[in-house]
């Protein structure tokens, strides 16, 4: 009898679920997705996606028997993101308090990473480090993104594991270059990552039948991903690769080589990817097959075999209570008001359905401006700042959440009209620089009027700017960061910093009180 190592591997299935792969079979077929951001409830807004974390943990056990009964193996993933983008993540003071428990409540992770959202507070690191990362031990890998303080990795450096069936697998996991992470840590480029001694460790182990990297990086925008794939083909000519890659929120596929490929499978636990292939005698991907699917619970029992009668679990009605638990006791439900459109992130800055215009010039000046600097105010927001669509009628303060989930408070800087204006020009042209980290939304929805242009990276109050004017100019404390590193390359003379602006709002809470005050529930618009 052959070995897994010496015969023909068939039947690897990759299911992978927002910022999870769950696959089976033989070998891990690197396919992925990323960023949960909270997704765990499922979609109210969205019918089609009718599935939650209860009915994903039920699949997962559902797959791992199947798995077993027929000799393959069975890996999970997840690339990372699993906080900010829900009320159930965020509406707590410690992000993610209700979503780790969550997770691990899901058997099975064969290996994890961290994305820029769970590294972007010190106390969800912390909270991540008493109880979820030594939940998952050496499986939570963290290459490039460490504790300042001690410079050591967050969680470790790679696993090395040989299945049931004999497959030697190499798990590493790693971060985008990130440049606003909490205060405790630090991130590491990818680049000198690679150059470190845990990577030549890694590469030095022998008979590796595939490598796994599950990597919380954009596979569209270089160098990391193409830094990390060179590394491992100098070390491992001809080894399969899979490059689970994440943090774009789009769904993605490419071949690096005939025997290496990545693949994002979106975002919000919106998808599902399937990916099939085969690995034969020269340890080469052959008989390919890939595809996404909707997480909704008809596919769900498709893909396990089961039906609406015999799926469910005792582990996922456990995790499905304790979910709705969570949910009730955040009051998320609760009924704020009523829009009388559906706005999108998504849509063209100028149309009327686009959030983003609505935001800029509508929701701040009306709850955070004020006059009490004796200024105009001018808002400058970024791409990434929201997060979802805001449906039309009912509006929960789940729903709330979910356009906006941060809590930024907000800053100002004086500017003149000559230096506003400049800087403006300065954003438009160098339309990468302020938004480091939080990623455009992709929206779902295919009836907007017009589609924002991708390109469109900053977004401002549509206010004529007078050269002889002063303008509190009114950001996101994320976006003042890197907007006084601007000023200081523009008008290297001034001192800039920013200062808190005047109000008792939040970017959520705001958005709270303009439903509340200006879209009641009435008969023209019910809550019903």
């Amino acid at each position: 009898m052959q070995s897994a190592r010496q015969g023909h591997l068939r039947g690897l299935l990759a299911w992978v679920l927002c910022g999870l792969v769950l696959c089976t079979s033989l070998v891990v077929v690197p396919a992925t997705c990323t960023s949960l951001h909270g997704w765990v409830f499922g979609h109210p807004h969205a019918p089609e996606l009718d599935a939650d974390f209860g009915d994903f943990a039920s699949l997962v056990e559902h797959m791992q028997a199947n798995a077993a009964a027929a000799g393959e193996e069975f890996f999970l993933f997840d690339s990372g993101d699993l906080i900010e983008g829900t009320g159930l993540s965020d509406a707590t003071d410690v992000h993610g308090e209700y979503i780790f428990p969550v997770v691990q409540m899901v058997n099975g992770y064969t290996g994890l990473t961290m994305g820029n959202h769970d590294i972007g507070h010190d106390n969800v690191i912390e909270l991540m480090q008493r109880s979820f990362i030594p939940h998952f031990n050496a499986t939570y890998l963290t290459d490039n993104s460490l504790i300042k303080q001690t410079g050591k990795m967050i969680g470790g450096p790679f696993y090395s594991f040989r299945t049931a069936l004999g497959m030697n697998c190499l798990v590493m996991g790693y971060m985008f270059n990130f440049t606003q992470p909490a205060p405790m840590a630090e991130v590491t480029p990818v680049s000198q990552s690679l150059l470190e001694a845990y990577f030549k460790q890694a590469m030095q182990i022998k008979n590796v039948d595939m490598i796994v990297v599950v990597a919380h990086i954009d596979p569209t925008t270089p160098p990391e991903l193409s830094q990390i794939y060179a590394a491992l083909r100098k070390a491992q000519p001809t080894v399969p690769l899979v490059l689970l890659s994440g943090h774009r929120h789009i769904t993605y596929f490419s071949w690096l080589d005939p025997n290496a490929f990545t693949m994002e499978s979106g975002k919000y636990f919106e998808v599902v990817g399937h990916v099939t292939f085969d690995i034969d005698q020269d340890h080469q991907i052959t008989q390919f097959q890939q595809e996404w699917v909707n997480t909704s619970r008809s596919n769900f029992y498709s893909l396990a075999k089961k039906n609406a009668g015999n799926f469910l679990t005792e582990r996922g009605r456990k995790t499905k209570n304790f979910i709705y638990s969570a949910f009730d006791k955040l009051q998320l439900n609760v009924t704020l008001g009523c829009s009388p459109v559906t706005l999108s992130p998504d849509a063209s800055y100028t149309s009327s359905d686009s959030l983003y215009h609505f935001y800029v010039n509508n929701i701040v000046p009306a709850v955070v401006f004020n006059t009490s600097l004796g200024r105009t105010s001018f808002f400058i927001t970024n791409d990434g700042a929201l997060r979802y669509e805001l449906y039309e009628g009912r509006v929960s303060m789940n729903d709330v959440y979910t356009v906006l989930p941060f809590k930024d408070t907000f800053y100002y800087f004086l500017l003149t009209g000559d230096q506003l204006r400049q800087t403006l020009a300065f954003l438009t042209k160098n339309k990468q620089l302020l938004n480091t980290g939080r990623v455009p939304y992709v929206s779902r929805l295919r009836d907007h009027h017009r589609k924002r242009d991708i390109s469109d990276r900053f977004f401002f109050s549509d206010i004529a700017v007078e050269s002889n004017q002063v303008y509190a100019v009114v950001l996101a404390e994320y976006d003042s960061v890197t907007l006084a590193m601007v000023l200081r390359q523009l008008f290297p003379a001034g001192k800039w910093a920013a200062s808190p602006y005047p109000t008792a709002f939040s970017s959520t809470s705001a958005l709270r009180a303009f439903v509340q005050a200006q879209w009641p529930c009435r008969p023209s618009c019910p809550c019903a």
